[in-house]
């Protein structure tokens, strides 16, 4: 998807023959999941009305207005997702639970694509979720070839309407494919802090230093005899809270998440 934002120029004499327009239009898709977006189109040489004509006749298919696909439905997810970048902007990334979903950090499909940029454009499409957000470069990712959040932006976003176990779910996948970068992670969680979603993400990184995997695990652990006594875990600390500068995760923690890769 090198070229899914390269500039479009008018210019149709770039393209002598029909053969060309073609083969251009096959080159482009193989690198695009097969999706196309109007501008590309008339970069390679078709007029508005040639491209209509080709929806017409069943050669292009519409996704979203402006963005089409070489073939007809159904459509892989990861082409929606495309297709869902292409519709809302060149600084779209597919992001909140799609991007966790896209990353393998979550095992789930959203009804609707999510998507951010800092317009909101696209936030008359029915079946995208568009969030109006600036999205810092550190924090930008090509997954797939699809453009995305990373994951720990991905966390913090969707923090705040994630349950406690959704939440510690998401750091362990996210630790365990080397998707976390600790230094970022504790800067966005800086910057974030007293936001909705931070309180339960710093209890979860200060208060529990053996991150548990199940619901069950959960209970083991709340039944211990230390727990049932009262005894202060000597592995738990004072807690991390972020201020201006980010604050580095406490040693006792360093276990919990891998090193920086």
């Amino acid at each position: 998807m090198a070229r899914e934002w390269s500039s479009c120029h008018q210019n149709r004499n770039n393209q002598t023959t029909r053969e060309d327009r073609e083969a251009s239009i096959t080159a482009l898709a193989g690198l695009q999941k097969q999706i196309l977006r109007v501008e590309q189109l008339r970069e390679i040489g078709f007029s508005r009305q040639a491209v209509s004509r080709r929806v017409a006749s069943r050669r292009l298919f519409t996704i979203h207005r402006g963005v089409f696909a070489l073939h007809p439905p159904p459509y892989s997810r990861d082409q929606l997702r495309v297709a869902a970048v292409f519709a809302t902007g060149p600084d779209s990334l597919i992001s909140n639970w799609e991007s966790a979903s896209l990353q393998g950090l979550a095992d789930l499909q959203p009804p609707l694509i999510a998507v951010c940029n800092p317009t909101g454009k696209g936030r008359s499409c029915p079946t995208l979720q568009v969030h109006r957000s600036a999205v810092d470069p550190r924090d930008r990712r090509i997954f797939r070839g699809i453009p995305c959040t990373s994951a720990d932006r991905t966390i913090l976003d969707v923090a705040p309407t994630a349950s406690v176990a959704a939440l510690e779910d998401l750091l362990l996948a996210a630790d365990s494919k080397g998707l976390l970068k600790r230094p970022r992670f504790e800067a966005l969680l800086s910057e974030r802090y007293g936001m909705p979603g931070t309180r339960k993400t710093l209890d979860l990184i200060n208060d529990d230093p053996v991150v548990t995997r199940s619901e069950n695990e959960r209970r083991v652990s709340s039944t211990s005899p230390a727990a049932r006594s009262g005894t202060a875990d000597p592995r738990r600390d004072e807690g991390w809270r972020p201020c201006r500068r980010a604050a580095p995760i406490p040693s006792t923690r360093a276990d919990r998440l891998a090193p920086e890769r």
